[in-house]
């Protein structure tokens, strides 16, 4: 008989079922599953629709929120001694929303706007509102200092 597709099944009544498990499975000695419960098991499960298509994933979304230094208010040394590794720069907020306990927002990333600016892109998973971001502020403060100020980004130059 071959081998099943799924519409040849449902075309088969169950005799024709028996018939095709006595050709392709011998029954083994001492079984303990008779042949009639192995044919009503492959029935039920021949019955049940068997999905097209696995679910389509959701889409990914990040917010990008951007930490712009304010020359006028600050000096010009880097914020705790230290410019460059962007991830240390995220790994350090996220230590500090961590320890906070803050749902808010869901850092995922950052880097820096360029070599050479002191600027600083947030991405956050999700599409959290500047509200959300705002109540973060305090641990910005801590990692790169007082004289940031965060704006929404959309795109930079």
């Amino acid at each position: 008989m071959g081998f099943l597709m799924k519409p040849q099944l449902d075309s088969l009544t169950q005799a024709q079922v028996i018939n095709a498990y006595n050709a392709h499975f011998t029954p083994k000695l001492g079984s303990k599953v008779p042949k009639d419960n192995a044919v009503a098991a492959f029935l039920d499960k021949a019955s049940h629709p068997i999905p097209t298509s696995p679910p389509l994933p959701k889409a990914v979304t990040k917010a990008e929120y951007t930490l712009v230094y304010d020359a006028r208010t600050g000096d010009l040394a880097a914020p705790s001694g230290r410019w460059g590794d962007a991830a240390s720069y995220v790994c350090s907020i996220q230590a500090h929303v961590w320890n906070v306990g803050s749902k808010q927002a869901e850092l995922i990333g950052g880097c820096w706007t360029s070599q050479t600016s002191r600027n600083f892109v947030l991405m956050f998973n999700g599409n959290p509102s500047l509200d959300e971001v705002l109540c973060l502020c305090s641990i910005f403060t801590k990692v790169f200092g007082p004289h940031y100020s965060i704006v929404p980004s959309k795109g930079y130059t």
